[in-house]
């Protein structure tokens, strides 16, 4: 039997597939069906292509049906392999598009009064995430006074990739209007945790002399993803304030059972400033700082990778050192001067790993005093020279033993220039102190007057 001719009834209007470069349609194919979903998670496919077969069994070779893709005519030979490129990733947004294949009878609409048309359409609504890491990025952030007369420029200069920024805020200023962009992708914005309208503008009042916010882009669509996201751009105000550098006092602390900092010059290149040197005795020390006016800010700056640590005046913060020595450098922040102090931190050695010399002895319960100040040496390793003085005391003369009701056994006596090897002397220190040998008999009493006449007489 041959194949409908078009205009008469019967004629196919079915595509015998249709398939994707990319993705996968949802439901599978079947000829009759219209709706169809290719979703394509993939945010690095910037195209895909669409194929598309008749069933050639069913036409005249010089009979082929019409095909349009969105509305336009599509042309085509019974020989061709069909296809469709389809650009996707043209933005960083999301791909929310409908491409339609329509398969229809060549003679167009038939029928009287009304005509009606032999064609099947598919749709093929097509899907691809955003490419998040560029829809949260902040498109610029700025900063002016109160009055709007003055742009604080942030440092350093404003890139969307970096997520750190300090400003400095002019003398006499308590107040900021911030303003973020965000991508036009972006769903929401929030700022210290708090959704505020997009791109909008606030006002921050600065009360202390450092004042820390976070400020984020944010995209929210439960089509692309279950969680929001969001990137997080860290903003610090440094307002500029006056003090009496006479007057001004920092000290730089450490728990006590932990270590101990002292102020004193630095050596090197910065000989004619004073900084601090820190002893420790544990890895991760509770920093705690005091200074004169708490409404400055303090931070603990790495040298290496100036990675901050901000310090709360007398509040402790804990903070992990390498086990090398390290350097860092104490920044006063809000204040009108530059006031910087190096720190060097030093993993002391402990008293404990030191042999005292002949004649000391470890400092009575070293290893039990909660002041670590006590027992670490100067440096990461113990030495006789340095810290002898700090490690050892003078041990105790064995003639001591009997002050703590101590004697020897019999036929023994104290040797008179041995030292106890404990701190006071104990029963311990007998068999080092006492050797034998017996108590010397005490000297004759001399005899009296008359007698020492009569040998006078003779």
């Amino acid at each position: 039997k041959s194949p409908a001719a078009p205009g008469e009834a019967g004629y196919w209007t079915e595509l015998f597939s249709l398939s994707s470069s990319e993705g996968h349609l949802e439901p599978d194919f079947t000829p009759d069906a219209t709706d169809y979903t290719l979703r394509v998670d993939n945010i690095d496919i910037k195209s895909l292509t669409l194929s598309f077969a008749l069933n050639m069994a069913k036409y005249d070779p010089t009979e082929m049906p019409k095909i349009s893709i969105n509305g336009e005519g599509y042309d085509y030979s019974p020989v061709d392999t069909l296809t469709r490129e389809v650009p996707l990733n043209e933005s960083i947004g999301p791909v929310d598009k409908v491409y339609t294949i329509k398969v229809a009878d060549p003679n167009g609409p038939t029928g009287w009064p009304i005509a009606s048309e032999n064609a099947h359409e598919y749709k093929i609504h097509i899907k691809q995430p955003p490419e998040f890491d560029e829809v949260i990025q902040a498109v610029q952030i700025t900063a002016n006074t109160e009055d709007g007369k003055v742009q604080i420029e942030p440092e350093p200069a404003f890139d969307p990739l970096k997520q750190a920024y300090n400003f400095k805020v002019p003398e006499g200023r308590t107040e900021v209007k911030l303003h973020m962009n965000c991508t036009k992708f972006a769903t929401g914005m929030t700022f210290d945790g708090k959704d505020v309208e997009i791109n909008s503008t606030q006002t921050l009042t600065l009360t202390t002399a450092v004042s820390k916010i976070n400020v984020q882009c944010v995209y929210a669509d439960a089509t692309w993803t279950s969680v929001a996201q969001q990137k997080t751009y860290a903003l610090t105000f440094e307002r500029n304030i006056v003090i009496d550098q006479d007057t001004f006092s920092v000290a730089l602390n450490i728990s006590a059972e932990q270590g101990y900092c002292v102020m004193r010059p630095q050596l090197g290149e910065k000989g004619d400033e004073m900084g601090f040197v820190c002893r420790l005795a544990v890895g991760t020390p509770h920093y705690h700082a005091l200074i004169t006016d708490e409404q400055l800010g303090i931070v603990l700056e790495e040298d290496s990778t100036g990675t901050q640590h901000f310090l709360r005046a007398g509040l402790p913060a804990p903070i992990t050192i390498p086990a090398k020595r390290f350097n860092y450098t104490l920044k006063i922040l809000g204040s009108n001067l530059k006031l910087e102090y190096p720190v060097v931190t030093i993993r002391a050695g402990d008293c404990s790993t030191l042999s005292c010399p002949e004649g000391k002895l470890h400092r009575r319960g070293i290893m039990e005093i909660e002041a670590a100040q006590a027992y670490l040496c100067d440096a990461e390793v113990c030495s006789v020279e340095k810290d002898t003085g700090r490690c050892c005391k003078d041990a105790p003369p064995c003639t001591t033993m009997a002050m703590h009701n101590i004697s020897c056994p019999a036929e023994h006596v104290i040797d008179m220039a041995r030292l106890c090897e404990h701190e006071p002397c104990n029963v311990k220190d007998i068999d080092h102190c006492c050797v034998e040998g017996s108590v010397p008999a005490p000297a004759p009493e001399p005899q009296s007057g008359n007698s020492s006449d009569e040998h006078h007489k003779n």
